[in-house]
């Protein structure tokens, strides 16, 4: 083989291999990385995989503490009543509810998906954590937001909110989707009340979300009814609807 025959064969090869090498180590070709809560952005998601992405199935929230369905003060108001929303969650979630329950109790997280196989693929995270300015107008003790992720993908949120919280939580920290101590009920005076419109005495504002359509609650909660710790209030994923309203 003369020299010119070889040059025709072999440089354009050569210089096809050259840029790759250069992208590659330049770092302009990179791996896809995969999400996991509390080492990326807890908000994140990965991107859906062909072949091996499943669709959350229904994931329940339990209630944090044991209380009472309705307004702190005299129940009197479901989600479908409008009761209000934080204007500082961040997303703004879909439905809230007070809990009322003594000031100091533990409040505890409980989440677990409604079909068991897959109870090992629902894990948790905090997304959000805002202290002592929980009402509109500041005050109204701590608030805390949970990411609830099903195979790494965020799949809803539930909002804790007029909590002394757990110190030791941290934004990004990965915790035990079942039995977290996310804090304690708070007993608030004066200015840390947030105003009466606000707080109304010792009790979890509670609110939940899904990032597909819109959360539920439980077809069984109404005013005045007692809940207990790890009752099922409500789906962040599985059959929901366009907009909040009770579970299928």
């Amino acid at each position: 083989m003369d020299s010119s025959s070889f040059a025709k064969e072999f440089k354009p090869r050569h210089a096809a291999i050259a840029v790759i090498l250069f992208l590659v180590v330049n770092g302009f070709v990179t791996t896809p990385a995969r999400f996991v809560p509390g080492v990326s952005s807890p908000t994140a998601t990965v991107d859906p995989v062909p072949g091996r992405a499943r669709p959350a199935p229904p994931i329940r929230v339990g209630s944090p503490v044991d209380g009472t369905w309705g307004n702190a003060g005299a129940p009197g108001s479901t989600p479908a009543g409008g009761h209000h929303l934080l204007a500082k969650a961040s997303p703004i979630n879909h439905w809230a509810v007070d809990l009322r329950s003594p000031a100091g109790t533990a409040v505890i997280l409980y989440a677990a998906s409604s079909d068991a196989p897959d109870d090992t693929a629902v894990t948790a995270a905090i997304t959000q954590i805002v202290d002592n300015d929980a009402c509109r107008l500041g005050g109204g003790g701590d608030f805390v937001t949970v990411g609830i992720y099903y195979d790494g993908i965020l799949a809803g949120r539930v909002t804790y909110a007029h909590l002394n919280r757990n110190p030791t939580l941290q934004v990004g920290m990965v915790v035990a989707r079942w039995g977290t101590n996310l804090g304690t009920v708070a007993n608030l005076q004066g200015k840390a009340m947030g105003g009466s419109s606000c707080w109304t005495g010792p009790h979890v504002h509670l609110e939940l979300r899904a990032e597909t359509k819109q959360a539920c609650w439980g077809r069984n909660q109404a005013p005045g009814r007692q809940v207990r710790r790890a009752d099922s209030l409500g789906l962040v994923s599985g059959s929901l609807g366009a907009s909040a309203t009770t579970c299928p």
